[in-house]
């Protein structure tokens, strides 16, 4: 049996991500809207009465996705054009008042809809909308809303703000293909979370700013009984990512600021179970 196909009312086409500056387009929302539009272009001069107010209504709740901020700085001429329709359609099946002179009827409404095409088709391609390409095998979107949310939740809960700030901020980067950018803040991030372990330790004391470097948390971790996984590991990021990115004329290309991004994380949910088996936090 063919199952029948069943039209939603469009969404807001333009969603704004967890808050931040990050803004996803869904371009079907449109093609929602032109499937409730174009029925009443088709409809006849003579159309009766409840049909034309079913077609109409329909297209009225279609125009209604365009609201929002984001619609009024992407989209303005469209939406007052989708404003002044609402209105046409709401004179002639709310109030009744389509045969009253100067007032809209079916052929005003219908020419407002063939002006109203070419004005939304403009704006969306003068839109400043773009596709980012999936980055390896992470999750797009979580790198845009924040980074941090690929990792485990119990880690995530045991790191300062500062440092899942830094981590949201490198998968931001990765998204965006800034992987220098991407690599330094990753690192930050990883450099927090060793902090955060060497401050766990009982009685400990952070050296003078001018000793604070990785050479000599290593040395404090390795002196303080981390583990030699964790040193040996931290030793490795510290030669071959970390201290070569530090030169002016040194930077990363995609693939590696990945592979540093997947490294730290390990990295990091690395330390915070240590510390938990340590009793550290």
């Amino acid at each position: 049996m063919q199952v029948p196909f069943v039209r939603r009312i469009p969404k807001s086409a333009f969603v704004r991500l967890g808050g931040s500056v990050m803004i996803k387009y869904r371009p079907y929302e449109f093609f929602l809207v032109a499937i409730y539009l174009h029925p009443v272009l088709d409809l006849p001069d003579e159309s009766d009465r409840p049909l034309l107010v079913k077609r109409l209504m329909e297209a009225r709740l279609a125009l209604c996705t365009f609201t929002g901020d984001l619609v009024d700085t992407y989209l303005p001429g469209s939406k007052r054009r989708a404003e002044n329709l609402i209105k046409d359609i709401d004179d002639i099946t709310l109030y009744h008042r389509q045969n009253e002179a100067g007032l809209p009827n079916l052929a005003t409404v219908q020419g407002s809809i063939r002006k109203f095409e070419p004005m939304l088709d403009e704006e969306i391609s003068a839109a400043p909308i773009f596709c980012l390409e999936r980055i390896g095998n992470l999750s797009t979107d979580n790198l845009l809303v924040g980074a941090s949310r690929g990792y485990d939740q119990n880690v995530v809960k045991t790191l300062d703000l500062a440092c899942i700030s830094e981590i949201d901020e490198a998968g931001k980067c990765l998204a965006f293909e800034r992987a220098t950018g991407a690599g330094f803040h990753i690192l930050r991030a990883l450099e927090l979370a060793i902090k955060k372990y060497l401050m766990g330790i009982p009685n400990f004391v952070l050296p003078p700013l001018n000793r604070q470097n990785w050479g000599e948390y290593i040395k404090l971790l390795h002196d303080n009984h981390a583990s030699k996984r964790l040193v040996d590991a931290l030793h490795n990021i510290k030669e071959n990512y970390r201290n070569p990115l530090m030169h002016p004329e040194d930077s990363l290309d995609q693939k590696q600021a990945i592979s540093l991004f997947c490294v730290c994380q390990g990295m990091i949910e690395l330390l915070v179970d240590e510390m938990k088996t340590k009793g550290l936090i």
